[in-house]
């Protein structure tokens, strides 16, 4: 294998599912961060593209920054994709929309904080 960015799941997954639940922000995004119809309808693909697009020694620079990797957020995102269709499916009590908006935050602030230096030793 020739690094996480480059992993079999990342090149061949399917990010379509995410692109039509990230639709409801495209008009933000054609507004405020000026994509096209095209770019801020299919986001999750479109970012997975550039990725895909990016030369191996951008890749490589990115893996060396990034102490949790790719295949982990990878496996995060599927896990929460998870949660979030099962919760979908039923009647939600309101804990459980408490969670799902809690969960994102966790996930992603905690890493950023630290590295930031915003979390006392």
């Amino acid at each position: 294998m020739a690094g996480p960015w480059r992993c079999y799941e990342i090149i061949t997954m399917h990010w379509s599912n995410i692109d039509e639940q990230m639709r409801r922000f495209a008009p933000f995004l054609r507004d405020q961060v000026r994509l096209t119809q095209p770019q801020s309808n299919h986001l999750a693909s479109q970012i997975a593209d550039e990725i895909r697009s990016l030369p191996k020694e951008a890749l490589d620079t990115i893996t060396a920054a990034d102490p949790v990797g790719a295949h982990a957020r990878l496996e995060e995102l599927k896990g929460f994709q998870m949660f979030m269709d099962m919760i979908g499916s039923t009647d939600p009590h309101p804990v459980v929309v408490r969670a799902q908006v809690l969960t994102p935050n966790y996930i992603g602030r905690p890493l950023c904080r630290k590295q930031r230096g915003f979390v006392r030793k």
